[in-house]
């Protein structure tokens, strides 16, 4: 089986400081990883780098058939409209701006754009379909991490990479992320997540961890 996205040699510095050195990854489809590691061990830079929205010093990547798409403006769009979808930590939503207008903005190359039905069914699967017509700001952090998932799920991807979804939330909305997570992924769908929550260790298929700026298999 193919990857779908491979990383070769990465290594990443921020002036004199390494970030990430050497780092093999292959990312299959239907994965489900986990990478844990402490507070700027590079765990977000490795997403980002994975998500087209970072650059590396050295080495190779190759995602959906494009190499080194970062590198080509072009191909990183198509990636991120079409395949990859990111839940950001800070959710990444506009504050002053609905719900609904918020997912508008994902969903402007989605199929599901006009299908009032299928948004309805996920925000309600949400618990957030009354909480259509307020603004971001008047939303719980709970509530805010939810708008973000739910413009997830309604984007065409194959791929999803969260950065600490879990951070902010509840016990309650906590696992309703989780289950989600694992409904995607039998559907399917390629999870790729970093997280200092080690609950997620249980449900997904491989865990690694960053020590000393290299990517170390778990289980």
């Amino acid at each position: 089986m193919e990857a779908q996205v491979s990383l070769k040699n990465i290594n990443k510095t921020y002036g004199d400081h390494t970030i990430l050195s050497n780092v093999n990854l292959n990312i299959y489809p239907k994965d489900f990883i986990t990478i844990f590691g402490r507070s700027g061990s590079g765990k977000s830079t490795l997403l980002n780098i994975l998500g087209t929205l970072e650059d590396y010093d050295s080495g190779s990547i190759r995602s959906f058939g494009y190499s080194d798409p970062y590198k080509d403006k072009n191909k990183s769009m198509i990636l991120r409209r079409e395949r990859i979808a990111y839940l950001f930590q800070n959710f990444a939503l506009v504050d002053n701006m609905t719900v609904k207008e918020n997912i508008d903005i994902a969903l402007k190359y989605s199929e599901f754009k006009n299908d009032k039905e299928k948004i309805n069914i996920t925000l309600d699967k949400l618990g957030i379909a009354d909480k259509l017509n307020n603004k971001v700001y008047e939303l719980s952090g709970g509530e805010q991490q939810r708008v973000a998932m739910a413009r997830v799920l309604l984007k065409p991807y194959d791929l999803l990479l969260a950065d600490e979804p879990t951070g902010s939330l509840d016990t309650i909305n906590k696992d309703i992320l989780m289950q989600l997570f694992l409904e995607e992924n039998a559907k399917g769908k390629t999870i790729v997540i970093v997280s200092h929550d080690k609950d997620f260790a249980n449900i997904s298929k491989t865990s690694y961890e960053i020590i000393d700026k290299c990517l170390e298999i778990k289980k």
